[in-house]
Formats: structure tokens, C-alpha cells, sequence
């Protein structure tokens, strides 16, 4: 923001801001509209109450999405894959410079059925994990990582079995417990509480303005 000149005198230096700029902005308009109120003319005054209802709210923002499009940009008979994907959502999406998109993409039904199948579960029995409560289902569904378990789950996971699984050992659940199988559904319930939370797939917007984006419904990546 660049300070102005009356008659050769300069009355507002520039102000640097950061990416949370909202409050410096509005302290440095409201200095310049009240000086113009005094040196200018007549003037309405822009304060940060007015402001504030413009304001995007702080914290995270949950989006429920499906995708679109996917489609693999590299030709015929190369070894990469990348993919261009559109997922479209149930709403605008609101965001600024600087914000990151987390995707986290439900597990498959297949694999979380087998996991039921595997242990003999009750699948509508809800449990408490560090994040969220929900039924056994649910949490294998939406809220757990069970394709890449890390080492120290697959340690606890041992500790709970009673298994000596080597720690260079990488598995998913399912195979995990085709190898080392649970001998109670309550036991599984423990495995549960130590499973680690799905893990978004952060992506992050970069823009030259630093005006908010409001807009379509859809992400492409």
C-alpha cells in the first residue's frame, strides 16, 4: 500500500503486509480516510466493522467433492503417470493466496469389508479414536490410514497381537492381518485406537492479487 502526496508533503508511508493483512489493511485505510476527512473534503470512512463482514473466516473448511475428470496427460508407452483431475464440489470455493487444498479420497469398500470380514468386527460398534468417534465401518472408510501403516502403528500393532513382526515389515491392514491374524474382535478394537488419521494430500494455491477468490465449484489439478 503506497503512502499519497498533498502539494508535496507525504502524509502515509508504505505499509508491508504479510499474508494476514486484513488488520494492517484496515488500520491503514481508516488513517487515510480520516486524513482525508481533514485535509480533502468529505469522505465516508471505511472501518473494520464494515470490513469485517467481508472478512473470510478463519480455520479449516470442509468441501464434499467427486471427480469429474481423470485423465493420464503422459502418451502411450511412457513409464509416468500424470494425471489431470477435476473434482467438483457441492459449493463455491472460497480461498485465498497462500491456502492449501487437502484431499483425502475415501478407502475402498472392498478393502474395508474384507478388514470386517478378517477380524469379525462389529461394524456399527462406535469407538473413540484420537480424532473422531465413529462406527467401526465409518472410521475404516473415511477417517483411517490403513493401506500404509506406519512403522510405529505396525509396532503397536505387535504389541497388541502379541506377534514378532520384523520392523522393516511395510504391509497394509488387510495384509497385515492375513499374515498376523487377530485371534479377538476385541483386540481389533485396540488396533483401531492406534491406527493414525488419513492424512490429506496438501496442494497450495499460488496467485498474483491478493484479493479473495470466490468462484466455481471446481478444482483443477
Amino acid at each position: 500500500m503506497q503512502g499519497w502526496k498533498h502539494w508535496g508533503a507525504s502524509h502515509f508511508t508504505v505499509k508491508k503486509c504479510d499474508v494476514d493483512y486484513e488488520e494492517d489493511a484496515l488500520h491503514w485505510i481508516d488513517n487515510v480516510a480520516t486524513a482525508l476527512l481533514t485535509n480533502v473534503g468529505s469522505v465516508p470512512a471505511i472501518t473494520a466493522a464494515a470490513a469485517a463482514e467481508e472478512k473470510k473466516p478463519a480455520g479449516k473448511k470442509h468441501y464434499n467433492g467427486i471427480i469429474v475428470t481423470n485423465i493420464n496427460l503422459n502418451d502411450r508407452g511412457s513409464n509416468k503417470e500424470t494425471y489431470h483431475v477435476e473434482i467438483s464440489t457441492d459449493e463455491d470455493l472460497d480461498y485465498l493466496p497462500g491456502d492449501a487444498l487437502g484431499i483425502i479420497p475415501p478407502n475402498s469398500d472392498a478393502v474395508v469389508e474384507e478388514i470386517i470380514a478378517l477380524t469379525g468386527t462389529n461394524p456399527d460398534l462406535e469407538i473413540q479414536t484420537a480424532k473422531v468417534k465413529a462406527p467401526v465401518r465409518e472410521l475404516l472408510k473415511k477417517h483411517l490410514n490403513i493401506l500404509y501403516p506406519l512403522k510405529s502403528t505396525i509396532k503397536q500393532y505387535a504389541a497388541i497381537t502379541g506377534y514378532d513382526i520384523p520392523e522393516e515389515l511395510r504391509l497394509s491392514l488387510p495384509d497385515l492381518l492375513k499374515k498376523y491374524p487377530i485371534k479377538a474382535a476385541a483386540a481389533f478394537e485396540e488396533v483401531i485406537k492406534v491406527l493414525t488419521p488419513q492424512a490429506p494430500r496438501l496442494f497450495f494455491y499460488f496467485f498474483r492479487t491478493c484479493k479473495p477468490w470466490v468462484g466455481r465449484n471446481t478444482y483443477h489439478r
